[in-house]
Order: structure tokens, then sequence, then C-alpha cells
């Protein structure tokens, strides 16, 4: 609950809503919903469905967010033990999207 005040309360997100950019404020809005859907994507395709989709509006609304991203995703593919193909397929939709 504090995390998300604090979220909410950042003069990013502020700065964001004051200037009228869509894209960054859907970005900060989205993010925390992507860490949270991530963190079980190798557990669940439904978890892994919603990483997919939701990383793939992040990458859309914010390009630069692309390469820290994938370190993460290589990151999760590394310790993803028998939820391998579950995170390897997280990345399919946002590749199909740019390609």
């Amino acid at each position: 609950m504090i995390g998300a005040v604090l979220w909410t309360l950042s003069p990013t997100f502020l700065a964001a809503l004051a200037e009228g950019r869509p894209t960054a404020v859907i970005v900060h809005l989205v993010l925390p919903w992507l860490f949270l859907a991530g963190t079980s994507a190798a557990r669940s395709w439904a978890s892994a469905a919603t990483t997919a989709i939701l990383l793939s509006v992040v990458v859309a609304c914010a390009p630069v967010l692309a390469l820290p991203l994938a370190v993460v995703w290589l990151f999760a593919l590394l310790t993803a033990g028998r939820g391998v193909l579950r995170v390897l397929l997280v990345l399919v939709p946002t590749v199909v999207l740019f390609a």
C-alpha cells in the first residue's frame, strides 16, 4: 500500500500528468502490474500471457525501456527452471508487434 502511494506521488508520474503525456502515464500505471504478473509467469500460463501483453504495452509506449526489460527477461529466463517455455514465450507478442 505504501509502495503504491509512493509510486503515485513520484515526480515523474506527476510531471507526466501535468504535461499531458499519455504514454508516460500509461507506462507508470502498467509497470507495477507487469512486474507483479512477471513474478509468477514461470508458474502459470495465465500469468505468462498477462505478462506478455503488459510487456507489449510498456515497450510500445516507451521503447527506451526495451533493453532494460530484455535484461530482466533474460534473468527470468535463466532462473525459470521448469517454466522456461512460459518465460521464453513472453517475448513473442512484443517481437511480433514490432516486426
